[in-house]
């Protein structure tokens, strides 16, 4: 049996005053498997824009293969790193 790689996150370069710990449970060192909901999703791609180092940090982990993540988890994590809470909108009274 092949040995599941651990999932490491990166957060040492972000503002402290973001959502990280809605990602991470261990300051950091493990991403917890939390995400946004994407279903229905109104984004800015320009945040996205030039993140090929991003990319390539999550693909190094080998999660898009073992865990089989989506655009949910990784619009998550960049999204809990780089913005502030206040740029971030919780719609609850939106039906799904």
């Amino acid at each position: 049996m092949r040995e599941r790689r651990k999932k490491y996150i990166f957060i040492s370069q972000t503002d402290h005053s973001n959502l990280a710990s809605f990602i991470t449970d261990d300051g950091g060192l493990t991403y917890n498997l939390c995400h946004f909901w994407s279903n229905f999703e109104n984004a800015d791609l320009d945040i996205f824009i030039g993140e090929q180092e991003y990319c390539n940090a999550l693909d190094a982990t080998g999660n898009f293969f073992y865990e089989r993540w989506g655009d949910a988890p990784v619009h998550s994590i960049y999204v809990a790193l780089v913005l502030q809470p206040s740029e971030i909108m919780f719609l609850d009274t939106v039906g799904y």
